[in-house]
């Protein structure tokens, strides 16, 4: 998909948004209204919706939300047929009609309204931190959690209704990474990417196990993303469109996206976690400062064991040294 349909896309998306946005922007209750997904994060294709986080001052009851719905879709939404807000603080739309773009998402425009209340987003301003590592050691920090997709589209998002800065202030306050979240993610990413590949990957093939094999090389390379996104101050969503992501990251090495396909694809599972395992090499030396990864030099060893026994290098195009390893 050309950078070009991406960026027409994207615009035509945020449209439509704005166009939404007139339905909440004269609610006395609605404090601001912010653009999110794809739009907002980069890597809009055929299939990109629209999320729009709303602000409020108590979350809407179901005939808010209905009324906002119909007005939305163009088809009455009934109140009845909607969970409680307490037990869901989101509503999915989809407006029919007839395509009026190329490719438009399934012939009209799709997404989801999140509602959140001005004073949960106040504390959660106060507690980033804890809420970037929160999860650690429980299942949520495998995928995208709920409070980091909150945390990344707040960041990151495109402010539509912020009639009294609430969500330039949020913006402000979280660009501010706070770097004790970020130490505690590089850490804990990488020593996940390491159990992953340099033990739970060996042992499974030493049982000739080979599809669990292949599920700790995914593993690993998840990893890695997320401890790029750290890396760069990132607040992590998902890991999707990757390839237009990471050139617009600052600390990242060359083809990192080419080079974790390279690796996942490998159908040697060795040769391809050691091509991983040299990405992670190059991820190690560009932490800064070097002294936030503990035990940098033992593992930055066991990457460069991997490379030597079971990987070939390669060149890493622009902005790589005579040895591989990638200029600060």
């Amino acid at each position: 998909m050309s950078m070009d349909y991406e960026y027409s896309h994207s615009e035509r998306l945020t449209q439509h948004a704005r166009e939404f946005v007139s339905l909440f922007a004269g609610h006395p209750s609605v404090s601001g209204v912010l653009l999110g997904g794809s739009p907002a994060h980069g890597g809009v294709d055929a299939d990109s919706d629209i999320d729009l986080l709303v602000v409020v001052d108590a979350l809407p009851t179901a005939a808010r939300r209905a009324d906002w719905l119909t007005r939305i879709t163009g088809r009455a939404v009934e109140p009845s047929s909607l969970a409680a807000t307490t037990e869901k603080k989101w509503d999915e739309f989809h407006t029919p009609g007839p395509k009026l773009y190329p490719d438009q998402w399934r012939g009209g425009v799709g997404g989801g309204l999140f509602y959140f209340t001005q004073g949960q987003v106040n504390r959660d301003m106060e507690r980033v931190a804890e809420l970037l590592t929160g999860f650690i050691g429980r299942d949520e920090l495998e995928r995208p959690s709920h409070i980091e997709e909150y945390l990344a589209d707040l960041a990151h998002g495109i402010v539509l209704h912020d009639p009294n800065g609430f969500l330039a202030d949020c913006q402000r306050r979280l660009a501010e990474y706070p770097e004790s979240a970020r130490t505690r993610l590089i850490n804990y990413h990488w020593r996940r990417v390491e159990i992953a590949i340099n033990e739970d990957l060996q042992r499974a093939l030493s049982r000739d196990d080979l599809v669990h094999a292949y599920d700790w090389r995914i593993e690993g390379a998840r990893h890695l993303i997320r401890m790029l996104f750290a890396m760069n101050r990132r607040y992590f969503r998902k890991a999707k469109s990757l390839h237009r992501l990471f050139p617009r990251f600052d600390v990242c090495p060359s083809r990192t996206w080419d080079r974790l396909v390279d690796g996942l694809r490998d159908p040697d599972p060795m040769s391809g976690a050691a091509t991983l395992m040299t990405l992670a090499g190059e991820i190690i030396r560009l932490i800064d400062p070097p002294e936030v990864l503990e035990r940098r030099d033992h593992w930055l060893w066991v990457c460069c064991e991997w490379t030597k026994n079971y990987g070939t290098p390669k060149p890493t195009g622009r902005g790589a040294t005579e040895d591989g390893t990638p200029h600060r």
